[in-house]
């Protein structure tokens, strides 16, 4: 089994893949301030509650946004009996053409990204990331990446209505009631996924008028399931993007 680890900035994704098959996909909270072991029982516990806890590993490669959290997690991949563990990171053969201003300073999400999206779809393509921040990538027709943009993500914006306002208050995204709310909480949830969905759009129509009406619009990320029903263009929806991007890129350097 290859392992794939995602380190976000709020959450920890892990999938395992056998073969092309994704087999299970876990969650950790992104915790800074926990050890390799902490980590490494964790993993354990969850891959023995999935029923892979006497799996043998092949190994494991890892992407990251937190980097203070990359050689914990190296560690206790080793901990946990990965023999090899690989990092995303400049040296790394990806097959990803960047055509853009210092490539080595592209982060690592939007890399594994553009990969996931070109093992399943030809490009032109963009790819949308709702994480704590909501992330675009462009990749031209010969799939370069070519341009990418950055906005606040969907829960930052309702964190920060709590924060800057007196009577607002703190709200996780989850599914809309209404595109207008009958009150407050509809009226926020409502304003921020269908405002992200609104935003989304409107930026796949100015793509479009760039590479074509062939253009492939991918959403991905942890709050992607959310936007996706509240969007009127037609899009494609791959939650693990980055976890597909991250197995072939293990396997381009095996």
């Amino acid at each position: 089994m290859i392992l794939t680890v995602d380190i976000g900035n709020a959450q920890i994704k892990a999938g395992g893949f056998i073969g092309e098959r994704l087999s299970f996909v876990l969650r950790l909270d992104t915790d800074e301030r926990r050890t390799a072991g902490l980590y490494a029982a964790q993993l354990r516990e969850l891959l023995s509650l999935y029923g892979f806890g006497g799996v043998s590993f092949e190994g494991a490669i890892v992407s990251s946004v937190v980097p203070l959290l990359l050689p914990v997690l190296e560690e206790a991949l080793h901990l946990i009996g990965a023999p090899r563990v690989l990092t995303v990171g400049p040296g790394i053969k990806t097959g990803l053409n960047l055509k853009i201003d210092n490539p080595v300073g592209t982060g690592p999400d939007l890399v594994c990204g553009a990969v996931g999206a070109l093992q399943l779809w030809q490009p032109p393509c963009v790819i949308f990331d709702f994480g704590t921040a909501t992330t675009v990538a462009a990749l031209d027709g010969s799939g370069a990446l070519v341009g990418k943009a950055i906005m606040a993500g969907v829960q930052i914006s309702l964190d920060a209505l709590a924060e800057r306002t007196a009577c607002l208050p703190r709200l996780g995204v989850a599914p809309p009631g209404a595109l207008l709310g009958k009150n407050t909480q509809e009226a926020m949830l409502g304003g921020a996924v269908y405002g992200a969905a609104a935003m989304t759009d409107g930026l796949i129509s100015r793509y479009r008028a760039i590479y074509g009406e062939s253009l492939t619009c991918i959403l991905t990320g942890g709050l992607s399931g959310q936007i996706v029903p509240c969007c009127e263009s037609e899009v494609t929806h791959e939650p693990n993007l980055n976890l597909l991007g991250l197995r072939a890129i293990y396997l381009r350097n095996s």
